[in-house]
């Protein structure tokens, strides 16, 4: 899931950076306020959830849950997902801060999909 940082060029980088912050922008926009709540407890769920690994032959898999955050909360999913993988990288060095734009529009697009 995580795109390590120093493997996409810099023209991708910035293509789904401009592509995650807008649809951040339009999840922000379109969330009501009593949905600010729901938005921190996936959020939060989305980030413990990741860190259950599960070996598999040389690899490991781990639990996103991503089509019940993009379910419950449409394009706010973005939003959700986007501190999830920002915690992810600032605690735990998952992915990195560089590649994050990528790595949210790989996981909160099909979210929204859902």
């Amino acid at each position: 899931m995580h795109i390590s940082e120093g493997v996409i060029s810099a023209p991708v980088l910035i293509g789904s950076g401009v592509l995650t912050v807008s649809g951040t922008a339009i999840g922000l926009k379109k969330m009501d306020y009593e949905h600010v709540a729901q938005a921190g407890i996936l959020s939060a769920t989305f980030f413990l959830a990741s860190l259950i690994h599960v070996p598999i032959g040389p690899s490991s898999v781990h639990l996103l849950l991503s089509g019940i955050v993009g379910l419950m909360l449409g394009w706010g999913a973005f939003a959700a997902i986007l501190v999830g993988l920002a915690l992810q990288a600032m605690l735990f060095q998952f992915g990195g801060i560089t590649v994050l734009g990528v790595n949210t529009l790989n996981v909160a697009g099909p979210a929204v999909l859902c």
